[in-house]
């Protein structure tokens, strides 16, 4: 906001009263630019009581006014400026600015327009009017209006940041940067072109150059809520949640009720699991605004993660009731109903997601995964492809054309591992199918890997976790390959074995104290606990007591992880066989040498299945796609047998299931014997 210098006097000497009234203006601006407002007030009444029409005094009330946010009053004496003095650009330009704060955006754009006619090359001018495109998403018009500032002033931090904004609006991140880069070398304090910075990088996930901008936004002022949400933000992309936490409650304590920072604050406690606190926040919010429905939603995530489904069911309905377009709570509330085994149900609420926003990523994912259980490759396969935009992260994606299927000529295909070990080794089947298309394969897998990759044919290059790549034609992650084959249930490749134990692992399998009698079990029975499914696939240990009642069997612990733990609380005698166990060709040679393999769905499962091995795999209620509904076999691995819950949580069931079927098997293999 601006205000005009008086009008030039002539070489006369002044009047003294002149004298005494361009004396006191001249206070009344000193008081104004030293943020003594209503000393400045009082004085600009003053003059006006003497002169109601002082057109410098007129505008100079509104600037105090608008300063004060009586927007109301400071348009009156702008309008007033403007009656007594229609030809001055900036008193037009200060009302459209008022207009503006207002909403009254059409009269602005006329205000704004009017301070252009009368004067074309005015910055402030076209600074205020690329505001007002940038303020309704015109920002090509914004730019341009912006760069016609810039020509008259090329030096004012605060419109090469706004400028920066529009560009980032546009996707141009560079030129952003370089805009930001300019307004803080005119003015290395301009707190917005710090944290325009910062939310720059952050769009690029470059959260360290994004966390040094806030840092340093937050030198200029300490108690920035703004600042210390994004520094928040940072903190949480980087699972730093402690760090978050304190940045998230740092920017409440500047401004109590942003229910943003709430939300946030409350997605961080319930990824530290911090039940109580999480659900008092969500409380809080809710009494601060009864009709919060992010807030339902948010409770109801907390009881989803509690497995108390009837109550989360209840508070995501209460959400949807407060907004029926809440697409999340849809997709949130089909998980619910998808945990509880109601596959129907679940299938509506996905819909009804997709159908309130197209592109919500989580509704596809759980789409895809309820549609492949199920069978239904076609759809399936496609919505599956939408967890690259997760907004986790959790799923990498290689630069380049994605590879769908089309036949080559030598052109290099990079295939690589995206998720879990289990994964990589139940899609490496697919690596003769891509030679056959005509490919000349790269391989980028995980390092635990590396020995049983170096056993298949086909591939021109291999890669681990970290080396560099070679340059190649176009990429498809492994977990794609079945839709770049259109694959259904029927047409699974299932030729196994397609690995191969090296020979010096299998050596050092051989060399093992092996009993010489009784059937060999190997036991796996928890998977990884940041597995976001771990609670419903992994199984205590204690509970499969009921094979240890049976004779003629031994059993060996093939467990990695968090789970050896339970190994002194075995039921009873269980030989730990991963001494010695550097990688998968260790761990597969092991197997190798047993007549069974008994695993909770994990990578050991796949490994047993992928070599053609006899294994036995114990799945929860709702299983992981790949398994389907119902089925006791598998069609991605013919070696592989399936035990199932028949109700959420029942692994008693599935113990008793699997004692039966391993005496049949001991009794069998002992008559054999005996033969």
């Amino acid at each position: 906001m601006r205000y005009s210098s008086p009008a030039a006097r002539s070489s006369q000497l002044p009047d003294i009263k002149e004298q005494i009234f361009a004396d006191k203006f001249g206070r009344a601006v000193k008081a104004q630019r030293m943020g003594n407002l209503d000393k400045a007030r009082g004085l600009v009444l003053e003059l006006l009581a003497v002169n109601v029409r002082h057109v410098e005094s007129l505008h100079l009330l509104g600037v105090i006014e608008y300063q004060c946010k009586h927007l109301e009053v400071a348009a009156k004496m702008f309008q007033r400026a403007i009656a007594v003095n229609s030809r001055n650009p900036v008193y037009h330009c200060d009302l459209g600015k008022i207009w503006m704060d207002m909403g009254r955006l059409e009269e602005a754009a006329a205000e704004f327009d009017q301070a252009l006619k009368l004067r074309p090359d005015f910055a402030d001018g076209h600074h205020s009017l690329g505001n007002l495109h940038s303020a309704k998403g015109e920002f090509e018009q914004a730019v341009s209006c912006y760069l016609r500032a810039l020509k008259s002033t090329p030096c004012d931090a605060n419109l090469c940041t706004n400028l920066g904004n529009a560009y980032l609006h546009q996707g141009k991140v560079e030129v952003a940067l370089k805009m930001y880069g300019h307004a803080l070398r005119f003015d290395s304090g301009n707190l917005d072109a710090h944290l325009n910075m910062g939310t720059a990088y952050l769009s690029q996930n470059e959260w360290e150059k994004a966390l040094e901008c806030y840092e340093k936004a937050l030198k200029i002022q300490p108690r920035h809520a703004l600042t210390l949400y994004n520094i928040g933000v940072c903190y949480q992309k980087r699972k730093m949640y402690d760090e978050a936490q304190s940045a998230y409650e740092k920017a409440l304590e500047v401004e109590p009720d942003s229910n943003t920072v709430c939300l946030n604050l409350i997605a961080v406690l319930r990824l530290k699991k911090d039940v109580e606190t999480s659900e008092k926040y969500c409380r809080q919010l809710i009494a601060r605004n009864p009709k919060h429905a992010e807030a339902h939603c948010g409770i109801a995530d907390l009881y989803f993660d509690q497995h108390r489904y009837e109550l989360a069911i209840e508070y995501y309905r209460k959400a949807l009731e407060l907004r029926p377009e809440y697409a999340e709570a849809y997709s949130n509330l089909g998980c619910v109903y998808s945990n509880m085994g109601a596959m129907a149900e679940a299938e509506q609420c996905y819909e009804k997601a997709l159908a309130l926003d197209p592109d919500h990523v989580n509704a596809h994912c759980n789409m895809a995964f309820l549609l492949l259980t199920r069978g239904d490759y076609e759809k399936g396969l496609y919505h599956h492809e939408w967890r690259y935009r997760h907004q986790s992260g959790a799923v990498p994606r290689f630069p380049g054309p994605q590879w769908d299927g089309r036949a080559l000529h030598g052109e290099r295909v990079l295939l690589y591992g995206e998720q879990g070990i289990g994964d990589s080794l139940q899609f490496l089947r697919y690596l003769p199918m891509v030679s056959a298309a005509g490919a000349t394969v790269l391989l980028a897998v995980q390092a635990p890997l590396r020995r049983l990759v170096e056993e298949l044919d086909g591939i021109e290059e291999r890669f681990y976790n970290g080396d560099a790549l070679s340059e190649y034609d176009y990429q498809c992650a492994l977990l794609s390959l079945p839709l770049a084959f259109h694959t259904t249930p029927e047409t699974i490749p299932a030729a196994v074995p397609y690995l191969k134990i090296p020979a010096e692992a299998q050596q050092t399998a051989d060399a093992l104290d092996w009993p010489a009698t009784g059937l060999r079990v190997g036991l796996v029975w928890s998977g990884n606990p940041n597995h976001t499914n771990d609670h419903n696939r992994s199984i205590p240990l204690r509970d499969l007591a009921p094979l240890w009642q049976l004779e003629g069997v031994n059993f060996f612990s093939l467990q990695m992880g968090a789970g050896t733990a339970q190994l002194d609380e075995a039921p009873g005698p269980l030989t730990d066989l991963t001494t010695g166990i550097t990688d998968f060709a260790d761990t597969a040679a092991r197997m190798a040498r047993l007549d069974l393999v008994i695993a909770v769905d994990t990578s050991v499962a796949h490994l047993a299945g992928a070599l053609g091995l006899p294994v036995w795999v114990l799945l929860p209620n709702v299983p992981d796609w790949r398994w389907f509904y119902e089925r006791t076999d598998s069609p991605w691995y013919p070696s592989m047998r399936l035990f199932r819950q028949p109700e959420v949580g029942d692994w008693a069931t599935v113990a008793n299931n699997l004692r039966n079927a391993l005496a049949a098997l001991a009794a069998e293999k002992a008559g054999g014997l005996a033969q």
